[in-house]
């Protein structure tokens, strides 16, 4: 058997790689769906006749769909921390998500059921959570950016880098959101909602290049049962790409002593990108 580019894993974290990359799909088609349906709104209010329509028939659907949203990516933020053993960022990204939608779900069924009430006090929790998220990603990328740069190891460097780039993405998609909730919702200039079209917008192109990024990944990756009788570890061969997963030092044994290619993984939601190889995260990148 060939020994480039290959690692020994147990069954078990192949598992695991695998639930992490069907976690990180259904968090992509989720905030897929969830900013397309931003946008929908924002469109509906760039005109009078459009706005009438949204508030008298759609608002309902629209709101009620950006909060079932919310939750499910909150709920999907925790499976993905739980898959990552927990890990401060995974962990954090879990507590923040899960506040987000609970504010969320709160200004919506306010809006919804009080409308006199809450005509202000929606948009100006939405414009909060959608500050806290620019806020929270803006942090995320510099941080990302600054180890990155630190990084000595070029497997670590890439995964810390593409870390970066999303989280730097969805900060701009998350600031054009606010600018447009503040403007549109609070201030009643309809022109700004051009604003939220192009966050909506924004939003979608990410998710779905990290659907597809993640496709060519596991394409890229094979995994095979090892050739020895009885075994109880499986040969992960990896190309040039992402793969699925990082594991533990415990799970990962070397073949040979072979150089790794760059390799990372993308989840999204969120947006999380691990080393395939996490030993060198402490030995090359402190």
């Amino acid at each position: 058997m060939a020994a480039d580019n290959k690692i020994i894993i147990s069954p078990e974290e192949a598992q695991r790689q695998q639930a992490i990359h069907d976690n990180g799909q259904v968090q992509s088609a989720i905030a897929a769906a969830e900013c397309g349906n931003r946008a929908t709104m924002f469109f509906m209010l760039l005109s009078s006749k459009l706005t009438i329509i949204y508030a008298e028939f759609l608002r309902f659907y629209v709101m009620g769909i950006g909060a079932v949203a919310a939750n499910l990516n909150a709920i999907f933020c925790w499976r993905q921390a739980y898959l990552n053993h927990f890990e401060p960022y995974s962990l954090a990204k879990a507590i923040f998500e899960t506040v987000c939608a609970l504010a969320t779900t709160a200004a919506t069924i306010g809006v919804l059921a009080f409308a006199a009430m809450f005509g202000v006090i929606s948009p100006a929790i939405a414009a909060g959570v959608l500050g806290c998220k620019t806020v929270f990603n803006t942090i995320a990328a510099i941080v990302f950016g600054a180890q990155a740069y630190r990084c000595q190891d070029p497997v670590q460097k890439a995964a810390l880098r593409i870390k970066a780039r999303d989280s730097a993405l969805f900060a701009v998609a998350c600031a054009l959101a606010t600018a447009a909730v503040v403007a549109v919702l609070i201030f009643a200039k309809p022109i700004a909602a051009i604003l939220g079209i192009m966050a909506g917008v924004l939003g979608v192109a990410i998710t779905v290049y990290k659907i597809m990024e993640l496709d060519s990944a596991q394409q890229a990756d094979t995994a095979t049962p090892d050739h020895a009788p009885g075994s109880t570890s499986v040969i992960l061969k990896t190309v040039n790409g992402l793969s699925p997963s990082s594991q533990p030092v415990n799970d990962i044994k070397h073949q040979h002593s072979v150089s790794m290619p760059a390799i990372a993984v993308t989840d999204t939601d969120h947006h999380e990108v691990e080393p395939l190889m996490r030993p060198l995260r402490r030995s090359s990148c402190a």
